[in-house]
């Protein structure tokens, strides 16, 4: 089954007519043919949408997603599953995997996608949809908005990791008793921070023309560098040999995809996989510090209270 999604339009209808389900009070529930599941949309003052999307299929569906060049809308594709999700954007592979810096995966209009969806997998997606002119209502200086949209305008690609907090506040959204206020209160939460992280990169001069085999490249890179728990990476010289681009080409390209220096994006690899095992106690310190490759715990945790700002003490209580 073939999908086409404008995003710009009502996401939940656009995936209901296509599927042949009937929507019924902003929610639709997979037909029988097609496995099972279900999809809701709540919509919120200011144009918001939030779409959630539980499924487990017994057929293939390739789904075209599409946010038009025109489009007035952002839009922010969060993987929730223990599962990866495989996907093309403009033509190229990607990945989104939920508890690494790629959980969540930010479409700016002219942005294309597909998926396809695999077969008796569990999957658990959620949409947040949002105008653009919603960064100038919010935002508190104009300054603040034209770094945001030199970052945007400046990206061909922009992954964000789905953080603890972050995910806390979708948790919450999703559950039956959170009322309708403290949902909206929840999503502008998460959107504040996915606004923080995005502040946070660099403005590029410039985009680097990054052909198909360089995207490739850079993917196959921040892949490896996904695992938190290499304990050494090579140096940039030698990624820029494997990628086959020249020093300056590829500390460009990877932080325009990435908004970050490779040492940068799996440091954060690193240090979102020790939050998560200490919040979960999973791990206590010393062990989660050796795992990482630090030789001594006392390192672990100046480097863990640099980035998080926090000791990591305080998160196992």
């Amino acid at each position: 089954m073939q999908l086409h999604i404008d995003i710009s339009n009502d996401i939940l209808k656009e995936f209901g007519d296509q599927l042949g389900a009937q929507i019924d009070q902003n929610k639709f529930v997979i037909p029988n043919k097609l496995g099972s599941g279900i999809a809701e949309k709540i919509s919120f003052n200011g144009d918001i949408e939030f779409v959630s999307m539980k499924f487990t299929l017994n057929q293939h569906i390739q789904t075209q997603s599409e946010n038009p060049e025109n489009s007035p809308y952002f839009l922010l594709n969060i993987n929730l599953s223990e599962q990866s999700v495989d996907k093309t954007v403009n033509g190229e592979p990607i990945e989104i995997q939920r508890n690494q810096p790629s959980g969540m995966l930010f479409y700016k209009p002219g942005a294309k996608v597909s998926s396809r969806s695999p077969i008796a997998v569990p999957f658990n997606i959620a949409l947040i949809k949002f105008p653009k002119k919603m960064l100038q209502q919010y935002l508190r200086t104009e300054e603040e908005l034209q770094n945001i949209m030199s970052i945007i305008s400046s990206s061909s690609l922009i992954y964000e990791d789905l953080d603890l907090d972050s995910e806390n506040y979708l948790t919450e959204t999703l559950l039956p008793t959170t009322n309708t206020f403290q949902k909206h209160a929840n999503l502008l939460n998460f959107l504040g921070l996915f606004i923080k992280k995005l502040s946070s990169r660099e403005a590029l001069d410039h985009s680097e023309n990054i052909n198909p085999n360089d995207l490739k490249s850079l993917f196959m890179i921040a892949g490896q560098l996904r695992d938190p728990l290499i304990k050494s990476i090579p140096t940039i010289e030698n990624l820029a040999a494997v990628s086959a681009m020249s020093l300056t080409k590829f500390k460009n390209a990877f932080k325009q995809v990435f908004g970050t220096s490779p040492y940068q994006y799996h440091l954060k690899a690193k240090m979102q996989y020790a939050y998560r095992e200490l919040a979960q106690k999973s791990q206590n310190v010393s062990e989660i510090s050796y795992e990482l490759g630090y030789s001594h715990p006392s390192k672990f945790t100046s480097a863990f209270k640099k980035y998080h700002n926090i000791l990591p003490s305080k998160i196992r209580r």
